[in-house]
């Protein structure tokens, strides 16, 4: 059973219910010793959770706001996972790509 008295205003748009749910399936599939890595994992799993959907449609504002927040962050170019997010090509690059 679950009490949720409050949610971050991060995730004022998310059903508390469907984000709990989202976020038990992530925590459940990492690996590593829970008591050791909990605060990260606690962390990753909930921003996997409250994740922008890919269909979701975003107003100007909203997609400012999540560059922003991606360049504030400490390593902006990967995701927790390790995924890649932004890559600088120089020129030399960008003409091997093509």
């Amino acid at each position: 059973t679950y009490v949720i008295n409050a949610t971050p205003i991060v995730f004022e748009n998310y059903s508390p219910t469907v984000l709990i749910e989202h976020f038990l399936e992530i925590f459940k599939g990492t690996e590593g010793d829970i008591k050791k890595d909990a605060r990260e994992k606690i962390a990753k799993s909930l921003s996997q959770a409250a994740a922008i959907d890919y269909e979701s449609n975003m107003t100007a504002i909203e997609m400012k706001s999540v560059i922003d927040n991606l360049f504030a962050c400490q390593v902006p170019n990967y995701s927790p996972s390790g995924k890649s997010i932004i890559q600088i090509l120089n020129m030399d690059e960008i003409e091997k790509r093509f």
